[in-house]
């Protein structure tokens, strides 16, 4: 049986009414209809229904999500840098796929290339008739996900005028099995809901984004399961102005509710121990409708009981922003209290100074050139082997919170989570994100969770409530600089000055060093509060002391050292210096652990947690009481690309790595390097004790292949992006 619903029920009866998003579910009287008790936190397994989407044709095409229709010419397509076209394969065939796009006269002009699954197709690239076709031999349409990537190619020391960065396109065609379909710019909202899911894992209107069973169209869809159901409980959405009728049926009972446009009900059902499920949509809209937040009880669960697992990202957190590690007292009282009971890894660090890459690294446990995310492409890749992914084939509910726009589902880190909430807008507030944590944990707290929350705050521009700027002692110290240059606009609301003073425009004088880290550490005081009003929910719940709860940062932030604010183009100890606190499942005592670890340790860490055999990867599991060999070197990145642009003023170099031992760390670059060695707890530079070329071949050597050197989305310009990221990067100072 499910969990007791959040509402009163009327005693008694054969059937059950729930209200649920204000729509009356009513299940069928066949013995479903009985309610349980509440059951104890985390004691409901679940079996893993994979993400799939749900379509009677063997084969599926759609335009990613980086196509658009033109604003101003109806009927045509636009992209910007690169697209890809998604072709989904249920089954095996023995037919080729032919995809044709036809570029408009002035694109015609533009140079393009095309790969199928990141790889040429040579000689099978074809025009006719104005379509540049491409010819896809059975052998490479394998049952599964693929893609065909139209990329812009850039001629060297080439730079287009603005009209040129929109690549227009007037048709896009495929042909398999005799049939030829043509995509419409007009069925884009329906294409991008598609496109959303096999991309990024998740799909939604509205910023809480779902996983589960995606329907194209109406119909009945038969669903084997790997045991036999005891219970399921779904979440629904009818994306579109027509509603629809969800039919659920399984062991001879059913349960149904008719869902408006943009509502969410939730439809559950006592399975009977049935192995298999009947998912039905009626309707007379297109589609498509989404069987969300599947979960999925066993009949007969599990013994071994699986902990809580709570992952804290604080971003642009740096090490010395807690206490523990030496911030004022009273600055992070939480944390210090869990640092008290839980292990402290005193020399932990990041892998990348900014979001995508090190987020990545921590859901792969990969080096950033290793998964690309940031490096070679805007997302991580569909289907790659993700923490949240791996713990929901282990029987895990997983639940991600992002509060910044560069850890948001468009860039593949919702894969394998049953709900990511994106920010609202480009950042959701600490405050927020613990409201809609709370409602997520009250809603599954029966079900062992993996939480992935993500708070923004301490990330510039500095705005903390005024309680906790008032105890770090920020406003007279914002005084002494409200006449400088640049700082007088910044305090005076006007947030594009952030910029000025990324770009070297702004004095950094003592007394701004000052006033920058005390509005700092304000930010970060405020969401030691917030973190602490997360651990006191789930005390309620009763899942603080099994859980395992590992708090760090993806990365630091410059606060006037060396001249230099915010984050990102360089690998200074302050970026990639971050605090790491781990509180083992039961722990009650505190330890300090020295040696160097990595982000990409958190990956096999978090999986030993929950019993699941880690895929290969470039960390190392964490122990209580630290590794008997340590690391002998940690290795760092940093790259510019697409999305993120480097600051001249800041900027070392494209590509920029480093190899960081416990007291010495060698920067490289193809033009350069840097060398530093710790003395009293101090970095001061050194000279290099290896040679340059020969650190760059090991680098290569351990990462695989170096980035191209532009990166193969062309130049940094911010002119290649879509208007809606552009924005938001401008909104975060990063453009």
């Amino acid at each position: 049986m499910g969990p007791s619903p959040p509402s009163p029920l009327p005693p008694g009866g054969c059937a059950r009414w729930r209200w649920t998003l204000a729509v009356l579910l009513l299940v069928a009287c066949d013995g479903a209809g009985k309610v349980s008790e509440t059951p104890a936190a985390g004691s409901r397994p679940l079996l893993d229904v994979p993400r799939q989407v749900l379509t009677e044709e063997p084969l599926l095409v759609v335009p990613g999500t980086r196509w658009d229709r033109h604003p101003a010419e109806d009927g045509v397509w636009r992209f910007r840098t690169f697209a890809r076209i998604l072709c989904l394969v249920r089954e095996p065939t023995a037919v080729p796929l032919a995809i044709g796009v036809k570029p408009t006269a002035e694109t015609s002009k533009l140079g393009f290339a095309i790969t199928w699954d990141g790889r040429e197709l040579g000689t099978k690239v074809r025009t006719d008739g104005g379509l540049v076709w491409v010819d896809v031999p059975p052998e490479r349409l394998a049952p599964g996900r693929h893609e065909l990537t139209v990329r812009r190619v850039h001629p060297p020391g080439v730079r287009f005028d603005k009209v040129r960065h929109d690549n227009l396109f007037e048709e896009i065609h495929w042909v398999h099995d005799g049939r030829e379909h043509l995509l419409t710019p007009a069925e884009v909202p329906r294409q991008q809901l598609i496109a959303q899911f096999l991309q990024h894992g998740v799909v939604g209107l509205e910023q809480e984004r779902h996983s589960g069973l995606l329907a194209v169209a109406p119909g009945a869809h038969r669903l084997t399961l790997p045991a036999p159901a005891a219970w399921v409980s779904m979440v629904l959405q009818s994306f579109f102005d027509s509603s629809a009728t969800f039919r659920l049926a399984a062991g001879g009972r059913s349960a149904e509710v008719t869902v408006g446009p943009r509502e969410r009900p939730r439809l559950e059902l006592d399975a009977g121990g049935a192995e298999t499920l009947t998912l039905e949509v009626e309707s007379d809209g297109q589609g498509p409708f989404l069987w969300g937040l599947p979960a999925i009880e066993p009949a007969a669960p599990a013994t071994a009981e699986l902990p809580p697992i709570l992952l804290i990202t604080l971003d642009t957190t740096r090490r010395d922003a807690l206490g523990v590690y030496g911030a004022p007292a009273g600055t992070t009282p939480v944390l210090d209290d869990l640092a008290a009971r839980a292990s402290v890894f005193e020399e932990a660090f990041s892998t990348a100074p900014w979001t995508l890459p090190s987020h990545a690294s921590i859901f792969t446990g990969l080096y950033p050139s290793k998964h690309g995310a940031g490096v070679r492409d805007v997302q991580l890749p569909p289907g790659t082997a993700t923490l949240a992914r791996l713990l929901q084939q282990r029987g895990y509910f997983t639940g991600g919170f992002s509060a910044g726009e560069l850890s948001s589902s468009r860039f593949g880190l919702g894969q394998g989570f049953h709900s990511y909430r994106n920010p609202d807008q480009f950042e959701t507030r600490g405050d927020r994100v613990a409201e809609y944590v709370e409602t997520f944990l009250d809603r599954h707290a029966a079900y062992p969770l993996f939480l992935f929350v993500n708070y923004f705050d301490p990330h510039a521009v500095f705005q903390a409530p005024a309680e906790f700027e008032q105890r770090l002692g920020v406003p007279p110290l914002a005084d002494a600089i409200r006449e400088l240059p640049v700082w007088h606009e910044l305090l005076s609301g006007q947030m594009a000055s952030w910029r000025a003073a990324v770009d070297g425009e702004a004095p950094i004088t003592p007394e701004v060093r000052a006033y920058l880290r005390a509005a700092y550490l304000a930010e970060v005081a405020f969401v030691d509060q917030l973190v602490g009003r997360l651990f006191d929910r789930l005390k309620t719940l009763g899942l603080f002391e099994r859980a395992l709860i590992v708090v760090t940062a993806d990365h630091g932030e410059l606060l006037g050292e060396g001249g230099y604010v915010s984050h990102g183009a360089r690998l200074d100890p302050e970026l990639v210096e971050i605090p790491l606190i781990v509180k083992w499942p039961g722990q009650q005592r505190g330890e300090r652990i020295g040696g160097l670890v990595s982000l990409v340790d958190l990956f096999p860490t978090i999986l030993a947690a929950a019993g699941v055999e880690a895929p290969a990867s470039d960390g190392r599991p964490l122990v209580r009481g630290g590794d008997e060999a340590p690391r002998s070197f940690v290795l760092l990145e940093e790259h510019e690309f697409l999305i993120h642009p480097l600051p001249a003023f800041m900027r070392v170099s494209q590509h920029l790595f480093g190899v960081q031992r416990p007291d010495y760390r060698q920067l490289v670059w193809d033009q350069g390097e840097d060398c530093a060695r710790r003395r009293d707890g101090a970095w001061s530079k050194t000279p290099c004790a290896a040679d340059r070329q020969r650190i760059l071949d090991s680098i290569q050597a351990e990462l695989g292949e170096a980035p191209a050197e532009t990166g193969p989305d062309g130049p940094s310009s911010d002119e290649t992006l879509s208007d809606e990221l552009r924005e938001s990067l401008k909104a975060l100072g990063y453009l």
